[in-house]
């Protein structure tokens, strides 16, 4: 099925917009953005404008796994024209995969904000990942390690996967930053989650303890921001 088949119909029931002095902000901002740039913004999200285009991204990356769930849970022989626009316990597949998506790119352009705060080298914009992407899948003669080029969902990943590491390690410096108590029960923590009797060396121990602890603590970390994170839909 063509990309045309899954436009996206944002609606305000994901996310509950209230006409606040940010949200009418938001909108005079994506006035702005249309007037300035001829595109029209699909939402803001903590005062940075994205695009229909940022999030087809992820509708298309992720109709492949909604497809078969839906396939599988309700026993569908197959998916025909129908199938994105016919509701399934009151709702639709395309209602689904549209909240499933709008929830990736609302953590994913969060953690992007926060790494920026923190001067960790990040896109200026959400939506430049899409020029980086292009940069990237321009041929060279250079050697290359692994794919030459990479869709909008690879490099995504990719790109957002070495930003979250910066930001865990700028977090692990400052706000995150553990006691050393805090340190040796992370390390107790592992050895007793994975079942492990090997000895290690001081140093390795605070390594695998520090490296416990700010992976737990950056998933409450990230969890908060999200929650609070301030988001604005337009039809």
């Amino acid at each position: 099925m063509s990309l045309a088949c899954f436009s996206l119909i944002i609606f305000s029931g994901t996310y509950s917009v209230n006409e606040t002095a940010d949200t009418v902000a938001d909108e005079n901002a994506a006035e702005r953005i249309k007037r300035q740039s001829g595109r029209k913004a699909a939402g803001i999200i903590n005062g940075e404008s994205f695009f229909r285009d940022d999030l087809d991204v992820y509708v298309v990356d992720l109709r492949a796994v909604v497809a078969a769930h839906y396939g599988l849970k309700y026993n569908l022989s197959g998916m025909g024209n129908c199938f994105w626009d016919t509701q399934y316990d009151g709702v639709t597949p395309r209602e689904f995969i549209n909240g499933l998506a709008m929830a990736e790119l609302t953590r994913n352009m969060t953690l992007i904000q926060e790494a920026r705060i923190r001067g960790v080298n990040v896109p200026p914009t959400y939506s430049a990942l899409e020029e980086e992407r292009m940069a990237w899948n321009v041929p060279t003669n250079d050697a290359v390690f692994g794919p030459k080029t990479l869709s909008a969902a690879e490099y995504n990943n990719y790109r957002i996967t070495g930003i979250r590491d910066e930001l865990k390690t700028a977090l692990l410096k400052n706000e995150l930053a553990p006691a050393d108590v805090q340190v040796k029960a992370a390390f107790e923590s592992f050895l007793e989650e994975n079942n492990i009797a090997t000895e290690y060396t001081l140093e390795q121990a605070s390594l695998l303890g520090r490296n416990k602890w700010i992976n737990d603590n950056f998933v409450i970390f990230m969890d908060k921001k999200i929650k609070a994170a301030r988001v604005t839909l337009f039809r």
